[in-house]
């Protein structure tokens, strides 16, 4: 569950008639500005204030508004008596963690009498539940969320490659309340995928024998490394000499994928005919059979060469 850290703004804006006593009234109007970066608290927010002022005793006055539970402070510096007035202000909000902010607004008159006002309240939606949106892994599909604020669900498609995204909100989530919301998450690079083919066990014919390694678009470069399983030397060249090779294989990290460390994906071994005879199928007991190099039975030798009998290598001239 993720909480969002900025800010939903409610806007009540209207005209009010608020009696200093019954002889006398006053009209003003309230509103925000501006409601273009309303969900940053650090910013200055701009207000609108005007109407009608007259006070029943004659006295001038003057407008002060209060930030939450900050100091009053006055916003012009004198209203006359059955004069109208237009003010803007920049008011700053503190950015604790509240669910709502306040601006409070009131009249007070040359005789320290005031006059409380409907001001304005905006709602704080870093005590939201978001549920949806999900850091992710890179699969190369775009990324489906099924994004619920506040318990209302829709269906957003974000990035499809590595990233930090920023998936924004707006709408109405509560009565007169509107504005704008950004939540981010990021999609991770996936592990590298690729296929290394061994081959297998082949007969020397003096040409190079290589692991066969098929990658993905995204991966990192592909490093193949040949070990001498007899003296542990190491080549990135495939080997044409008789041995038995290690096949290991490092990934770089790529565009999309994370790197893989060295790793060995199985051996192979490059034999010569003559000396190769453990690869010859035969059975081995002294039954006093004959096979020839390529691993046919026969009765007796018919031709001179190179024989197997009793499991033994026989040259026969």
């Amino acid at each position: 569950m993720k909480k969002i850290t900025l800010l939903l703004v409610a806007l009540i804006a209207g005209t009010f008639a608020m009696q200093l006593n019954a002889q006398s009234d006053f009209i003003y109007n309230v509103e925000a500005a501006n409601i273009n970066g309303w969900n940053d608290l650090n910013i200055a927010h701009p207000v609108h204030i005007w109407g009608y002022y007259e006070h029943p005793y004659g006295q001038n006055g003057y407008l002060e508004y209060q930030v939450d539970d900050a100091e009053w402070t006055r916003i012009n510096n004198e209203l006359i008596s059955g004069d109208e007035y237009n003010f803007s202000f920049d008011m700053y909000f503190v950015p604790d963690m509240t669910e709502t902010h306040t601006l409070n607004l009131r009249f007070t008159d040359g005789l320290g009498n005031y006059t409380d006002l409907n001001g304005l309240t905006w709602t704080d939606v870093r005590s939201y539940d978001v549920s949806g949106i999900e850091d992710r892994v890179y699969n190369g599909q775009p990324q489906q969320f099924s994004v619920t604020v506040n318990g209302e669900t829709s269906t957003y498609v974000g990035g499809t490659n590595p990233g930090t995204y920023t998936y924004t909100i707006e709408g109405v989530y509560e009565e007169n309340t509107i504005g704008v919301m950004d939540v981010e998450y990021t999609i991770s690079k996936g592990q590298a995928q690729i296929e290394v083919i061994v081959p297998e066990d082949v007969e020397y014919d003096g040409e190079a024998h290589g692991a066969t390694v098929n990658v993905i678009a995204g991966d990192g470069d592909v490093t193949v490394t040949y070990v001498n399983a007899a003296t542990g030397e190491e080549s990135n060249e495939a080997p044409s000499a008789v041995g038995v090779y290690i096949v290991v294989v490092a990934v770089a990290d790529g565009e999309y994928y994370n790197g893989i460390e060295a790793t060995s994906y199985g051996q192979f071994e490059i034999y010569d005919q003559v000396t190769g005879i453990h690869e010859i199928n035969v059975d081995q007991k002294g039954n006093n059979e004959w096979y020839t190099i390529d691993g046919r039975r026969v009765l007796a030798p018919t031709a001179p060469g190179l024989y197997i009998h009793n499991g033994k290598k026989c040259i026969v001239n």
